[in-house]
């Protein structure tokens, strides 16, 4: 995607998580390497709960407990990548129970941005 390209869709990018992560944000996947990420059934329904939340009056805080394997914690990583980028100024953390669990988060947070086809502006 060139700069142009990316230009042009950035409206919809800021506006649809999902559409941003399928066209903008690759994941490592098991058995098929990099692939664009896009969304499971798991991750849709999070989507909807997550516009739902935005548009309402109290924000968002959620604690999500999870099952194994349902790539929750992928989504949240992209989501919050997502935000940094288009709804800056923004600080994100993401906290897990241990060292092995936090190096992974942050090792996706590093594929997503190693892997944008454009590079946001940083403003420091």
């Amino acid at each position: 995607m060139t700069p142009q390209e990316f230009a042009k869709l950035v409206p919809r990018f800021k506006d649809d998580y999902e559409f941003y992560a399928a066209s903008c944000q690759k994941i490592l996947a098991e058995d098929r390497g990099l692939v664009p990420f896009i969304h499971n059934r798991i991750q849709k329904k999070l989507d909807g709960w997550y516009k739902e939340d935005l548009a309402g009056e109290f924000g968002i805080r959620w604690v999500i407990l999870k099952p194994r394997q349902a790539w929750v914690s992928t989504w949240v990583a992209g989501l919050i990548q997502h935000r940094n980028i288009f709804m800056s100024p923004r600080n994100s953390m993401i906290v897990s129970h241990d060292q092995d669990s936090s190096e992974y988060l942050f090792s996706m947070q590093q594929t997503f941005y190693r892997h944008l086809p454009v590079k946001p502006k940083i403003n420091a």
